[in-house]
């Protein structure tokens, strides 16, 4: 009886893990301001060095646009450690700002170029989250998407990581880097404590999902404190997997078509 209960409880620990998987936009890197290119360069390297280091892989969402001879060996190097990327349109424009047919076919753009890439996997995030600002092009860009099996990576704790990342490259590249210290701090405090109030409101309400999906960047800040952070958070009680498993958890109706089909 013992050991049944030991087992019973096992079980439910597993159910009630918190779980959070990791999303990376704007691949191989966004704003970095003045920085050197050797700099810029390092980026997406640190951050797939940081995800290896601390056994945790994340999918990253590629801009078709910044890929050159130099930078698909960013992109190589980052799934060769096991990471996954995924279509991020080819110009990064916002759903919102442009026509439905322009939109679609600069999604076709950056799927030709990665879609033969290796641990490609057919997930789509739009650039800044904008899905179209009519209820029209929202629906022809769904159906388009549906076309193309393509399945819409949602982000559900969504945060302003990319502004820390400004101010703390703008410190960096003004040579002040006493506030860059201060920044990337009070980064890690934010980030704990939104994690945690997401793990508070899992906790209180049983409609509120304990699986997030968390949006992140590839830029400075995250390739100096990618790895304290992933500590901070597994200490907080997170457990990380894959998006393809969080999408089925979080939007089950969304993935009737499996990575697989």
């Amino acid at each position: 009886m013992r050991y049944i209960i030991l087992f019973l409880l096992a079980i439910n620990i597993a159910f009630s893990q918190n779980q959070m998987a990791i999303t990376i936009d704007d691949l191989p890197y966004t704003y970095s301001g003045k920085l050197a290119k050797t700099v810029r360069d390092s980026i997406l390297i640190k951050i797939t060095d940081t995800l290896f280091a601390k056994s945790t892989f994340a999918t990253g969402f590629v801009i078709g646009k910044n890929i050159d001879t130099n930078s698909i060996n960013l992109i190589k190097y980052f799934t060769s450690k096991g990471n996954t990327i995924a279509n991020h349109t080819f110009s990064h424009y916002s759903a919102n700002k442009v026509d439905a047919d322009l939109f679609c076919r600069d999604i076709a753009k950056c799927s030709e170029i990665i879609s033969n890439m290796d641990n490609y996997e057919p997930f789509f995030r739009y650039p800044m989250l904008h899905i179209g600002n009519t209820v029209a092009k929202r629906d022809s860009i769904i159906n388009y998407l549906s076309s193309e099996k393509l399945i819409i990576a949602p982000v559900t704790l969504d945060n302003d990581e990319y502004l820390y990342n400004k101010y703390y490259v703008d410190s960096i590249a003004s040579g002040n880097f006493a506030a860059a210290d201060s920044i990337a701090d009070e980064y890690l405090r934010y980030m704990s404590a939104l994690c945690k109030k997401a793990i508070a409101d899992s906790n209180s309400s049983p409609n509120y999902p304990n699986t997030q999906i968390t949006l992140l960047h590839a830029n400075l800040l995250n390739s100096r404190y990618l790895g304290k952070l992933l500590d901070i958070l597994k200490a907080d009680g997170w457990q990380f997997i894959s998006l393809e498993k969080a999408v089925k958890i979080v939007l089950p109706e969304n993935t009737e078509r499996t990575i697989s089909d």
